[in-house]
């Protein structure tokens, strides 16, 4: 018995995650033996686990061989991604939690790690692509009186030569949106720190820069670094695939 799975997609996220526990039939989430093995890598992975005839399991995990092209010349090295195997005695759940203290310890840099994280409002749900500097700081207002600490604007907010006021254009035009923002997008970022007296913090939506609009002028002037947006017309990929960030699955 070999099962396999793998991704092609580019990226990993919650959608492909490189990661596969092997348990016993009885364990559950609170007691039993738990075996995770997990990727730690964000582009197109692959996975596969082999039980021998005679009872030992072996699992293979790295990177896609289908997406791996990377001529070395004499002399250079290429490191591969690590895989990070656990144990627990206690579950499903002792697994996971091994896993958390590991990688809060270790792996995650952001200054948010022990602390409490702001709550925050976001406009997308609200507005999607419709939207006014009105609309945005009536919303962030509202928010901060009930408590509400940062106001994230999403998308929408830029696009120059190709406005970003649908989702068929303006992915990679990364300047700011002249007409919902004729002086910029200062005047209105301050007057949203104004608000709690002066504590509400202000974020922004953006994405990976190798996902965007074939009409957008940088997409033609990096083809080698570039991934389709699968919503639109399908292109061929070159080169290095990169990790998405946004919302959802195609953001």
């Amino acid at each position: 018995m070999t099962p396999r799975f793998h991704s092609t997609m580019g990226y990993s996220s919650h959608s492909h995650n490189p990661f596969v526990a092997i348990v016993d039939e009885g364990t559950d989430e609170h007691t039993g033996p738990a075996y995770g093995f997990n990727l730690i890598y964000s582009g197109s992975h692959s996975t596969t686990i082999e039980k021998a005839i005679h009872g030992p399991v072996r699992v293979l995990m790295g990177l896609n061989p289908l997406h791996l092209s990377y001529p070395l010349a004499p002399g250079e090295t290429f490191k591969s991604p690590e895989c990070v195997s656990v144990y627990s005695s206690h579950g499903i759940g002792g697994m996971s939690r091994v896993y958390h203290r590991l990688y809060r310890d270790n792996l995650i840099v952001s200054p948010w790690v022990y602390k409490d994280r702001p709550v925050l409002i976001n406009n997308w749900e609200a507005t999607y692509f419709d939207f006014t500097t009105e609309s945005l700081y009536e919303i962030a207002s509202t928010a901060s009186d009930l408590g509400v600490k940062m106001f994230v604007m999403d998308d929408g907010w830029f696009g120059s030569k190709h406005p970003r006021v649908s989702d068929k254009a303006g992915l990679g035009d990364w300047v700011v949106n002249p007409e919902r923002f004729p002086d910029g997008l200062k005047p209105f970022t301050d007057k949203v720190n104004k608000l709690d007296g002066g504590k509400m913090k202000f974020g922004i939506w953006v994405r990976s820069p190798p996902f965007h609009d074939k009409l957008v002028l940088i997409y033609r002037s990096s083809l080698k670094w570039s991934t389709p947006n699968l919503n639109y017309t399908k292109l061929t990929p070159i080169g290095s695939f990169m990790p998405q960030a946004g919302r959802g699955p195609n953001s």
